[in-house]
């Protein structure tokens, strides 16, 4: 194990005993955000053997044990390298789940647990980041364990801007003492705040830092905390990039609405280079129409900027007036500030569309 693993897996084992916004039942996860995340009552776990790997603090299980998807599998496993499991277990007790199995492993270490293509749902939601290894090696460990014809579930959140300043300065703070990174955290979210109160600076802080915004300041900071404590904190993979890394084994089923979220089938059956609007965000083809919500504001310039580096194409509409158009050749992409309105929360209201976000653009 790394010097940098041991302390990541010592950080989330503490960061997970306490109330964040990583805990289960959180408020951040609800059932619209699952939808957007490719999951909901309808999902297929019947009869299937299932994998969660770096399950957390529980909170994706919980949400998936609260809509009876777990109750539906012939075995679910749980995989988290840290504490956190215990956490986990304790959790679920109540729910009386017998098809349970609890596995404290990495991605790097799980051969030493789970049998080579015995895995039919392979879970790996928000840990692809924290994986220390590169991407097409975690897609080549990830395949070993999936039947073939199995589904790999894949989610991040992708911000879509370059960080440029965060990740030269990342692997610096997180090897500093907890002390410092917790000081250097309050520090970042005084900054954020400061800055956005004063409308200064917007589109460089968030082509440099990350934009959050938690429901308190104490949320803020320990997200914050988490930035700045972990390495690999590696969120800056894209779209194009995932499927160039797992195209070896996997082919692409279904994209969601949620920053990075899709699902790949372990077949050679159909190539991930197949450029369809409704299932990539290869839309050269297409009349791109980039859309906002209640104004062209600081933060959709900003998309328009980024987008216009790549050389698309596009026109700009607002998202309401537009989203009912029933022109075939237009793929809609949302380009306002989701930290205002939500994605998932208008996507929601249109669940026949498939309407892109700008982060699939990014290449």
């Amino acid at each position: 194990m790394s010097s940098f693993q041991e302390k990541k897996n010592n950080f989330y084992s503490s960061f997970f005993s306490r109330n964040t916004f990583l805990s289960a039942g959180a408020k951040s996860l609800n059932r619209d955000i699952l939808w957007a995340q490719g999951f909901d009552e309808n999902s297929n776990f019947s009869g299937k053997v299932v994998l969660e790997l770096g399950a957390g603090a529980g909170r994706m299980t919980l949400a998936l044990a609260e809509l009876g998807l777990i109750q539906k599998a012939s075995k679910y496993i749980i995989v988290e390298p840290s504490e956190g499991i215990n956490h986990i277990q304790k959790m679920l007790a109540p729910f009386g789940l017998p098809n349970v199995e609890f596995v404290k492993s990495s991605l790097e270490n799980l051969s030493h647990y789970i049998a080579p293509e015995s895995i039919d749902y392979f879970i790996l939601v928000g840990v692809l980041p924290h994986i220390e290894l590169p991407c097409d090696e975690i897609a080549k460990k990830v395949a070993l364990f999936v039947v073939p014809d199995g589904t790999l579930h894949l989610m991040y959140f992708f911000h879509g801007f370059n960080k440029n300043l965060t990740k030269i300065i990342h692997p610096f703070v997180a090897n500093l003492p907890y002390l410092f990174r917790i000081l250097f955290a309050y520090t970042h979210t005084i900054l954020q705040f400061t800055i956005f109160k004063l409308r200064l600076g917007r589109v460089s802080y968030i082509n440099n830092f990350f934009l959050l915004k938690r429901e308190s300041f104490k949320r803020t900071v320990d997200q914050f905390l988490e930035i700045f404590s972990v390495h690999p904190y590696n969120v800056y993979i894209g779209y194009s990039e995932i499927l160039n890394c797992f195209s070896a084994y996997f082919s692409l089923d279904k994209l969601f609405n949620y920053s990075l979220a899709l699902t790949l089938r372990k077949t050679s059956g159909k190539s991930l280079t197949e450029s369809r609007c409704d299932t990539l965000p290869d839309m050269s083809t297409k009349n791109l129409v980039i859309c906002y919500k209640n104004s062209q504001d600081w933060f959709f310039n900003a998309v328009i900027g980024e987008l216009g580096r790549y050389g698309y194409k596009f026109s700009i509409a607002n998202f309401d007036e537009i989203v009912n158009n029933t022109d075939e050749s237009f793929c809609l992409v949302a380009g306002w500030n989701y930290f205002e309105i939500p994605y998932h929360s208008e996507f929601i209201k249109y669940p026949s569309k498939h309407i892109y976000l700008w982060q699939m653009l990014i290449r």
